[in-house]
Formats: structure tokens, sequence, C-alpha cells
């Protein structure tokens, strides 16, 4: 059977599942939870998540590049450190992609390209469960840069915070974070670059956080990310 329709299964199950099994049903067979990952009865609000955003020269990972990357670790309302890395991509920017993050070849000159940067990144989300926001995008750029480059995608659990905020934010119409952020009320300086967004994403978060009803955990919070994604497979 092919990934995405085993996926589909395991997300049809995840579904019907009673909530204090959706997890670890999911995570069954071929994709246990990696190692080190909270228990799915862990509150969430002990878990230290790595959140992460990127900037690229367009749309396409497997035609693209990365041109930064920002990271923001944190637990519960703590943020705890931040990275950001600007990217050499290897090509001139395209001037649409300028228009959104404002990152020029200028700015790029001189920067490390990604098989570079990488060992900092791996080592900042090593043994963290990763959260990103339209992960899908994200996620799949950094796995097409590792193959890309010879490298060893990383193994952590990425879970997307869109299906999360749909969820958490029914009263916002629509759920990408200029909307949400106006929404919230929650607009930090330089948006659209990497770590501005990032830091948007985790404050969204934590406000959404303070929503949930207590003894609110880790299983739960799968089952709101609704579909786990890997670095180590095809999205």
């Amino acid at each position: 059977m092919k990934l995405h329709q085993t996926l589909g299964l395991a997300i049809v199950a995840l579904m019907l599942a009673p909530a204090g099994v959706r997890a670890v049903g999911l995570f069954r067979g071929e994709a246990p939870l990696p190692a080190g990952a909270p228990t799915t009865n862990t509150p969430v609000a002990a878990v230290t998540f790595v959140l992460f955003d990127t900037e690229t020269t367009g749309l396409s990972a497997h035609k693209e590049r990365l041109v930064e990357i920002a990271a923001i670790k944190f637990c519960g309302d703590k943020v705890l450190e931040e990275k950001q890395w600007l990217i050499n991509p290897g090509r001139l920017i395209p001037a649409e992609a300028i228009k959104i993050h404002h990152i020029t070849d200028a700015m790029v000159a001189g920067k490390p390209d990604f098989k570079t940067v990488y060992p900092e990144f791996e080592q900042f989300i090593r043994g963290m469960v990763v959260l990103a926001h339209n992960a899908h995008f994200d996620v799949g750029f950094i796995r097409e840069e590792c193959l890309r480059n010879g490298l060893r995608p990383p193994p952590n659990l990425a879970l997307d915070t869109l299906p999360m905020f749909r969820k958490w934010f029914p009263q916002v119409k629509k759920h990408n974070l200029d909307e949400l952020g106006k929404a919230l009320q929650v607009l930090p300086e330089d948006r659209h670059r990497a770590l501005g967004d990032t830091l948007e994403t985790v404050l969204i978060f934590q406000k959404g956080l303070h929503l949930q009803p207590a003894g609110y955990s880790f299983g739960d919070l799968l089952r709101d990310a609704r579909q786990p994604l890997r670095f180590t497979a095809p999205h």
C-alpha cells in the first residue's frame, strides 16, 4: 500500500478512536513515536517545543532553495532560546520572493550555504518536537535541501499549527498568520521574515494553549494537529 494511502487510513482511525488512544494508534507499526518524544498523557504546558519557519526563493521545494531559517525553543509561556540563519541559495533571489520576505541577494552574499548551516539547525532541534505553520511547506524544504546535499533529514516529529489554530480559533475567518495576528492582536516586528513569523506563531500557540481545558495533553495536541509529519518521508 502506498504511503499516502496508509497515512490516510491512520488519520481516519485517529479521528474515530477515543481521545485517550488516538495518538498511540497513529504511531503503531511503521511510524512509532520518536525516541524521547513526550508520552501522550504529558501536559502540553510541560513539553519543550521548537517552532521554526523558512524563507525561500519560491514555492517549489524541488526547484527552489532556502534563504533563511529561524527557530524558537519554548516551553509553556517561556521562550528558552532562538536562532536565525541567513543562507546563500547559490542563485539569484527572484523579485517576487524579495517582495514577500525582503531578503536580497546582497544580504545573502557571503553567507553560508545550507550544508554548512544544517548541522547547527539539526543540533538546535535535536530531541525536540517541532512545530511549523503550514508545516508541509517548511518540512518539505528542509527535507529536499537535505537530500540535495547528501545529508540525513532530522528524525523529529513535526506538527502543523494550521489545523490546531483552525480548531482553537474558529472565530477567525482565515488562519494565515496575517489574519490570526490581526484578530488576536499578536503583531511582532519584522513580520514576513523567518524570525518574526516564528515569534508570531509561538505567541499565537501560547495564547491558544491557555484556551484549552485543564489537563490538555500531548495526545490531545497530536489529535488537533491531525497529521503529524516526518522530515524523512515525502509529504
